[in-house]
């Protein structure tokens, strides 16, 4: 069970969408603008989830955004606007909502996102609980250094065990809301790692930070709507826009993570390319992080070789053809050798053992 509030100035779609809620088992708040929203929302903090109309009198839906990323930034926003377009729901999204639906919404649609909030939630308190162990622990860890330095190494692993747990978390939150690539991430990120061990440059701790980008390397889609990543057709230019923002707010959802190793960038920079014809800011050569040119390969064998929402799966031959034809020109010269040589030894190279580190 959770607790909503359906914030909109037209009572019968307050009523109408809260009586959907309930009758699921879960508590309703409505609110008939944003000015009221807010008050409620300070006096109410045990409130998960929010409904929300944009176009209100005195204040818009987004400026109540604004102000709810600041009171309460574990809310999960949904907007539901009567304004069919990309440029409405991406503004939206870029101030922090969860998800939009279009008005009139149905029944099943609203309770769609409802429950993907709802998973997205559990993440959320996972995730906390998560960072308080790893809290413990690193207090713990900062103990032991100093009383019992011969119990080092052991307690070490014993963090590491906690954030892989975090980073796998973080992962599953993306696949909540796009199931045609559940696993997408896991692959990659294995897929990576065999490329870096194949090159020989990376020490067993880079391969470990490797294996967590590779993990996150999609996170920003959690910005994406549902509705345009599993659109089994052609996406229009905006729409492709919107997917193609995923690499940044990747990065700012990373960037105050503390990690030993540069996620965030490796995240934002995994759609540059060799050449710079990539996004979002078309680096070129050298100027692209080494484990951001693994990850770009890794990605596009996995996503080539793997069914989509828009096609029947490649297969891995494709997926060579594509790497040796593009080496040197889209992809690093250097992580494409590495991946053509395991391809030429492993029919599957997603079945190559999962290791992170020596």
């Amino acid at each position: 069970m959770v607790t909503v509030m359906i914030v909109d100035d037209e009572e019968n779609i307050r009523l109408t969408v809260g009586e959907f809620i309930k009758r699921e088992g879960h508590v309703v708040y409505t609110a008939g603008d944003a000015r009221e929203a807010l008050a409620l929302l300070a006096e109410k903090p045990e409130i998960d989830i929010i409904f929300s109309d944009i176009v209100m009198p005195r204040m818009t839906g987004v400026q109540m955004l604004e102000q709810i990323r600041v009171l309460a930034p574990e809310v999960l926003v949904i907007m539901m606007t009567g304004e069919p377009t990309v440029t409405t729901a991406a503004e939206s999204l870029r101030q922090g909502a969860f998800d939009y639906l279009l008005k009139p919404a149905s029944k099943a649609n609203i309770l769609q996102v409802l429950e993907r909030a709802i998973r997205v939630k559990a993440l959320q308190d996972d995730k906390r609980r998560l960072t308080v162990e790893n809290k413990h622990y690193q207090d713990h860890l900062e103990q032991l250094v100093n009383d019992r330095t011969e119990e080092l190494s052991a307690n070490v692993q014993l963090l590491k065990t906690v954030m892989q747990g975090t980073t796998r978390a973080l992962a599953v939150t993306v696949e909540t809301r796009d199931p045609y690539t559940a696993g997408h991430q896991q692959r990659v990120a294995v897929l990576a790692c065999a490329i870096a061990r194949a090159m020989g440059t990376f020490t067993p701790d880079e391969l470990l930070g490797l294996h967590v980008a590779g993990m996150l390397h999609d996170i920003g889609k959690i910005k994406v709507p549902a509705e345009i990543l599993s659109n089994p057709g052609k996406l229009s230019a905006a729409e492709f826009a919107v997917i193609k923002d995923h690499a940044e707010a990747g990065y700012h959802i990373l960037r105050e993570v503390g990690f030993p190793w540069p996620v965030a960038a490796i995240s934002q920079q995994h759609h540059e390319r060799y050449n710079g014809s990539g996004y979002p800011y078309g680096l070129a050569g050298d100027a692209i992080l080494p484990q951001a040119a693994i990850i770009a390969v890794a990605d596009v064998v996995e996503a080539i070789a793997s069914h989509r929402p828009y096609r029947a799966a490649l297969g891995q031959s494709a997926a060579v053809e594509e790497i040796r034809g593009q080496q040197g020109i889209l992809y690093h010269p250097d992580v494409a050798r590495a991946f053509l040589a395991l391809a030429e030894t492993h029919p599957d190279v997603f079945a190559i053992e999962e290791r992170t580190g020596e």
